[in-house]
């Protein structure tokens, strides 16, 4: 084992990054679900055509290919 791979092997158990960065995705995780839940009407929550448009907002990638293009279509 080289000594650089050593002390970048021993930065990683000595420092607080790893757990800081996992408790920010996280806590960013949570901040976005609860403003999902929090924001959007119930109506819009029961109804399984609600339900299926909210999981396609995160889901869907056409949008984003086509939008550096200028090419994006609306159903």
């Amino acid at each position: 084992m080289s000594g650089l791979l050593r002390s970048e092997l021993f930065k990683q158990r000595t420092t607080r990054t790893n757990a800081q960065l996992l408790m920010w995705m996280v806590g960013l995780v949570l901040l976005v679900v609860l403003l999902h839940a929090f924001s959007l009407p119930i109506a819009t929550l029961s109804s399984r055509d609600g339900q299926l448009r909210i999981v396609g907002w995160g889901t869907g990638r056409r949008p984003l290919r086509g939008a550096p293009r200028g090419d994006v279509h609306h159903r």
